[in-house]
């Protein structure tokens, strides 16, 4: 359900940048918000041994809107770009892109001689940036993946840390699930 006051544009931010910290922190990610409304990234993120670390913008809405991205797009930075939508509902709406993906799908505007770039909700919103968490992995290596793989840790280490890693995960999965040793 959502609520029919309207927040001011800073507190829909702050939602949007504190559910995004949220979710990485599931994730096993030390998560560290910056300072708010300065240019640049919103969330630094290291894993659980410091050996990796990323910067994140975020982009929070009340709604399926356009994310406006200023007068150029020199100023995209950071590792990722994580949309968050939808942030007076109980279940916001995140999208995660890299900042090249962001430049490919900006869509120009041009009004009383002035440039904007926009990220239309049908550009963001496609299926492969939802929740697409995996994108960015993992900080931390789930318990369960640890208790039962103890004599390949090195490897499963590798494959939770790694995002490009995401089918290696998924054969690990099944190889828990069917309880066989682990021959990665």
């Amino acid at each position: 359900m959502e609520p029919t006051e309207k927040l001011a544009a800073q507190v829909v931010g702050n939602v949007g940048l504190y559910y995004v910290c949220y979710r990485l922190s599931r994730l096993g990610w030390n998560v560290m918000p910056t300072t708010r409304n300065a240019r640049g990234i919103d969330v630094l993120i290291d894993n659980q041994d410091a050996t990796r670390s990323f910067t994140i913008q975020v982009k929070a809405l009340s709604k399926a809107s356009p994310v406006p991205l200023g007068g150029t797009l020199d100023r995209l930075m950071g590792d990722f770009f994580i949309v968050c939508r939808k942030v007076r509902t109980d279940a916001p709406e995140c999208f995660v892109l890299i900042p090249s993906e962001v430049k490919s799908l900006a869509h120009k505007g041009e009004k009383n001689g002035k440039t904007s770039y926009w990220l239309q909700p049908a550009q963001y919103s496609q299926e492969r940036f939802r929740d697409a968490w995996s994108r960015i992995g993992y900080g931390a290596i789930p318990e369960v993946a640890v208790q039962q793989s103890r004599s390949c840790s090195h490897r499963l280490r590798q494959v939770w840390a790694d995002p490009s890693c995401y089918y290696d995960r998924i054969l690990h999965f099944r190889l828990l699930y069917w309880a066989k040793p682990c021959r990665m």
